[in-house]
């Protein structure tokens, strides 16, 4: 009797493995990939030049989207990216400040959870490798919001070859390899987790995260090379280039307009020979950080083919931000620096961002098309068709239910004692299954002072700029480049997204950029922080 019991309790306890196996095998791992200042052209399947071949194939092989948004910077793309909420409902209303005030404390809050806290709860083992930048004090790094083991880099900007601000897990680290450059090193850590990952029955999420293209703009001369004369056709030329291939290749219509070269940037016939070299050097740096970024996704996917686990992966491919034109703070650099090398200060300015925005005219920072539509691209063989396409407007906030969804997980009501704020975000699961109907009835922004709000197919936004400081009115459909302003012809319009908007800003307790602007300065001055009513 006691043998058979032994024999039953035996084929049980076999059953609950396999169970377990076949549940790794049945719900899919999920890797996000987020590049950095990447901008919206930059990418051969979103018109560039600058070959990417492993990004184009997840294309070919997934859906792309042509109106993905995320926020205008950095921080609070990567709170909405984490958490499913609107910068303000994740801590981050104004980058990584902390103004005391829970909705800009410049880190993640408690009331919101993370994918990889909500789905290690719903039994996912969770990994990252790159750039954090949402908080490096304690109880705010990565390894503290859900993630397993992390590799990471926990500011916004660093050298690539001697970077500083690192972390492994919960410990900080000193890069002291001669050979280390960061996109490889953050390629070769996500490597490192799918491996690991293979000893373990659990499913897997990976955030990856990374730090390129960018500034400093810095890469291995080799590469560099093979992209130095090419960008003596110049930015006038290139941009033009990439709009043709954008249009014909129907990621913009055939009624998109180009906008103007930028206002700061010189015809590209007007300069020197030796200006000339300068900055087609500049643009072969920035070139070579996404071809060595899109050999990293390249050998993400080859790993995952190795493992026999590619087509039980689902990978998402975004920017956090459209192309940065503003400058670095080039009194960091060492003197005598080779460009592109170990300690070298390089920016591109507007001159070429004017390029990877290609057909926008604004940047990172603004609420225009320039700073917040971004590439995103999802493989999902199971649900997405291949070589499919969405022109459905979406959010990054859309990201973390996507992956419940996915997942088929819970998402927790209560963690780590806080009650859990629901995500402003909507899976997207039915545009991946072909609906085309939208899943948004208006999507928001705030950054800085400048503001916007889509529904439907019109935009309503407002430029904070000195020269400028009105709203504008789009019709996205038919003017993707913001071309024509039609608020004069279409009042009631704008009020409407007005009065949309203005909720949107109540309801998420999103402050105005003058007040929020006094507010830090009562806090330079050690007064009590007060909000006007």
């Amino acid at each position: 009797m006691k043998s058979e019991i032994k024999l039953v309790n035996t084929l049980i306890a076999l059953g609950i493995s396999s169970l377990g196996m076949a549940q790794k095998e049945n719900r899919p791992n999920m890797i996000v990939i987020l590049c950095d200042d990447m901008g919206y052209s930059d990418t051969g399947c979103y018109g560039s030049e600058i070959p990417t071949p492993n990004i184009d194939k997840l294309v070919k092989e997934g859906m792309q989207f042509t109106q993905f948004y995320a926020n205008p910077r950095s921080c609070p793309t990567r709170a909405s990216l984490l958490t499913g909420q609107y910068p303000t409902n994740a801590g981050v209303g104004q980058m990584d400040a902390d103004y005391g005030i829970p909705e800009y404390q410049g880190y993640l809050r408690r009331d919101c959870i993370t994918i990889a806290e909500a789905l290690k709860t719903n039994g996912y083992a969770t990994y990252m490798s790159g750039k954090w930048h949402l908080g490096s004090g304690e109880g705010q790094w990565p390894i503290d919001r859900g993630f397993d083991h992390v590799f990471s880099f926990l500011g916004g900007a660093t050298d690539y070859y001697e970077p500083k601000g690192m972390a492994l897990d919960n410990k900080r680290i000193e890069i002291k390899d001669p050979k280390f450059y960061m996109t490889d090193a953050i390629t070769e850590n996500a490597l490192k987790y799918i491996n690991y990952n293979q000893k373990d029955t659990k499913p897997f999420f990976m955030y990856v995260a990374y730090t390129a293209p960018h500034w400093p703009l810095q890469a291995p001369q080799s590469v560099i090379n093979k992209y130095k004369d090419f960008y003596k056709k110049g930015w006038d030329n290139i941009r033009l280039d990439r709009f043709n291939k954008m249009k014909s290749s129907k990621i913009i219509s055939d009624s998109t307009k180009l906008s103007p070269r930028h206002k700061a940037v010189p015809a590209w016939n007007t300069l020197s020979d030796k200006a000339k070299d300068d900055w087609s050097l500049k643009m072969a740096i920035y070139a070579s950080m996404i071809d060595i970024l899109d050999k990293g996704v390249g050998s993400i996917v080859s790993e995952l083919k190795k493992q026999k686990i590619y087509d039980n992966t689902v990978i998402m491919f975004l920017s956090d931000n459209g192309a940065c034109p503003f400058p670095l703070n080039t009194k960091a650099a060492v003197q005598g620096a080779m460009p592109g090398g170990k300690g070298s200060a390089i920016y591109y300015d507007y001159n070429w961002a004017n390029v990877s925005n290609t057909p926008y005219l604004f940047f990172k920072r603004w609420t225009h098309e320039g700073g917040i539509n971004v590439p995103f691209i999802i493989r999902y063989p199971k649900i997405i068709a291949p070589n499919t396409r969405c022109d459905i407007p979406v959010h990054v906030i859309d990201i973390l239910p996507t992956c419940m969804d996915i997942a088929k997980a819970k998402y927790p009501d209560n963690y780590g004692g806080n009650f859990i704020k629901k995500p402003d975000g909507l899976t997207l699961l039915p545009l991946l299954m072909g609906q085309t109907k939208p899943i948004h009835n208006f999507i928001c922004w705030e950054h800085n002072g400048n503001k916007a709000i889509r529904k439907g197919d019109w935009k309503l936004v407002y430029n904070n700029d000195p020269d400028a400081r009105s709203w504008e009115l789009y019709n996205i459909l038919q003017d993707r480049s913001e071309f024509v302003d039609l608020s004069a012809k279409n009042p009631e319009k704008v009020n409407e997204l007005k009065l949309d908007y203005q909720k949107w800003m109540n309801e998420n307790k999103v402050i105005q950029w003058d007040e929020l602007t006094r507010l830090a300065k009562q806090k330079r001055n050690g007064l009590p922080l007060k909000i006007a009513e």
